[in-house]
């Protein structure tokens, strides 16, 4: 048996591709809400996290940098190293453990506290999506839109004003919600068993968990994943009155 791979290739134009990509994209949004909810619990506790420095847009060239930055290049680049370089050789220990792992290594490589559990989220949805559709191109679109929508909103910002940019980009994010609960409906009444067939596929090879486990965290990958989050969160720990991240 041959690792299973994804193709390089488009993915297919199909309901079920239009599907996963919408209700991924849902998926993302959702993770946004949960991820708040988080930060909140950690904060009751004297924990509090920043989400980095909002990009500085003075100029019609900065909306296109931004989104070059933001919308392009991290999807891409993302996309192949997360779900290309460390999801696929791990499918041959069973495409849910691969969709975990990878997802976990997406968030560490963030960095901020503050965006781990965001990416982990997005993370498992993103790899199910390229497994599903059979193509890497599937994470680089859903990772773009996602990534895109607070390139709009900036967009919007520098256009008019802040409650025009809030209203507008909340109608996007509504509008994208909308389009994913149905693709969400489609997806259950048309491709129920797709679900279970992408998440029950074994590896080519039989591990108990800990064996999965033990390969997975001193893989090449983690290791350096491990040692880039360690670095970022001394990095970032400040003490007084709390901590802050």
């Amino acid at each position: 048996h041959d690792l299973p791979v994804c193709s390089y290739s488009p993915p297919k134009p199909t309901l079920k591709t239009v599907s996963i990509i919408f209700l991924s994209v849902l998926g993302c949004l959702a993770s946004m809400y949960v991820t708040g909810f988080i930060q909140a619990f950690f904060e009751g506790f004297g924990f509090s996290f920043s989400s980095g420095d909002e990009p500085q847009i003075n100029s019609f060239v900065d909306i296109i940098a931004l989104f070059i930055g933001t919308a392009i290049i991290p999807p891409l680049v993302e996309e192949f190293a997360m779900r290309n370089v460390v999801m696929q050789p791990l499918r041959k220990y069973g495409n849910l453990f691969a969709i975990l792992c990878s997802a976990l290594v997406f968030g560490i490589f963030h960095g901020t506290p503050s965006q781990i559990p965001f990416a982990i989220l997005c993370g498992l949805f993103l790899g199910y999506a390229v497994i599903a559709t059979d193509s890497i191109w599937t994470g680089v679109i859903i990772h773009a839109i996602v990534n895109g929508l607070s390139c709009c909103y900036y967009a919007i910002l520098y256009f008019t004003d802040e409650e025009t940019a809030d209203t507008t980009h909340g109608f996007v994010c509504l509008a994208l919600a909308g389009l994913g609960f149905v693709a969400l409906l489609i997806y259950i009444s048309k491709y129920k068993t797709e679900f279970n067939r992408v998440i029950s596929k074994k590896g080519l090879e039989e591990y108990t968990l800990k064996q999965k486990i033990s390969k997975f965290i001193f893989a090449p990958a983690m290791m350096i994943a491990i040692i880039v989050f360690l670095i970022q969160a001394i990095s970032m720990i400040s003490f007084g009155s709390g901590v802050t991240m």
